[in-house]
C-alpha cells in the first residue's frame, strides 16, 4: 500500500500551515490508509514542535506504555529509550490499556545514515486474515486474552519493553503502586501481585481491541 505524502506549498509553506488548512483530509486519510507522511517541511527540526500542531486534536499528555521513555515536552517523548539492536514487535501504542492515544506522531531528528526504516502494519487487515483463515482462534478471543508483564524496579534501557513499575505508576513504593493501581482505570481489580524481580501485571483485552 503506498501511503499519501504530505509536502509544503505555496499556501502551506510550514507544518503549522499544512495542518491547520488540510486538518480534515489529514486525518481523514489516516483513518484509511493508517499513516501520513510529512516530507519536507524546513520547521520539522524541534521535536517541540510537534506539541504545538493543531489537528484539533487533544494531547494524550502522559507518557505510558511498556517502552522506557524520556519526556521532552509535554505530549512529546522519545519513542523508546532501548538500543537500536533492540527488535521492536508490531504493536499498538498502549493496546493493554482501557485508556490511549487515538492518533501519533512520529518524528525522526537523525536518519540512519544506512537502514533506519520503520515498518507499518495495518492491524485492520491482519484482523480480518485471522477472522478469515483462523475463525476459531478468533472467536476464542472473545473471551479475552491475559497479557503478563513482569516490571523491573528501575527503567532497563536495554530492552524496548523495559519500563519500570515506578514509571508506569509514578510511584516511589510498592505501597503507593496498590493504592493508586485501586483507583486506576488501566489496572484491573484483582491486586498487583509482587515479585522478587518486580510487579507482574494482568490484563483481560477484547480481540477487537487488540487487532
Amino acid at each position: 500500500m503506498h501511503l499519501p505524502v504530505l509536502r509544503p506549498t505555496t499556501s502551506s509553506p510550514t507544518i503549522q500551515d499544512a495542518c491547520v488548512n488540510h486538518r480534515a483530509s489529514i486525518l481523514q486519510q489516516t483513518l484509511i490508509f493508517g499513516s501520513v507522511l510529512f516530507r519536507g517541511f524546513p520547521d520539522t527540526l524541534q521535536p517541540q514542535l510537534l506539541s504545538t500542531l493543531d489537528l484539533g486534536t487533544s494531547t494524550f499528555g502522559r507518557a505510558t506504555g511498556a517502552a522506557p521513555r524520556t519526556q521532552i515536552c509535554e505530549g512529546v517523548t522519545t519513542a523508546n529509550d532501548a538500543p537500536p539492536s533492540a527488535r521492536i514487535p508490531f504493536h499498538h501504542e498502549l493496546g493493554q490499556s482501557r485508556e490511549r492515544p487515538s492518533y501519533l506522531l512520529f518524528h525522526c531528528l537523525h536518519p540512519a545514515s544506512v537502514g533506519g526504516e520503520t515498518t507499518l502494519c495495518d492491524s485492520r487487515q491482519v484482523a480480518r486474515h485471522v477472522q478469515k483463515s483462523h475463525p476459531s482462534f478468533a472467536a476464542s478471543l472473545d473471551d479475552g486474552i491475559v497479557y503478563r508483564r513482569v516490571l523491573p524496579e528501575e527503567d532497563d534501557t536495554t530492552s524496548p519493553i523495559g519500563r519500570s513499575w515506578r514509571a508506569t505508576f509514578g510511584a516511589k513504593t510498592r505501597h503507593e503502586v496498590e493504592k493508586k493501581k485501586c483507583q486506576s482505570k488501566t489496572c484491573s481489580g484483582n491486586g498487583v501481585p509482587i515479585m522478587l524481580s518486580g510487579l507482574r501485571r494482568r490484563r483481560f483485552l477484547h480481540f477487537v481491541i487488540t487487532l
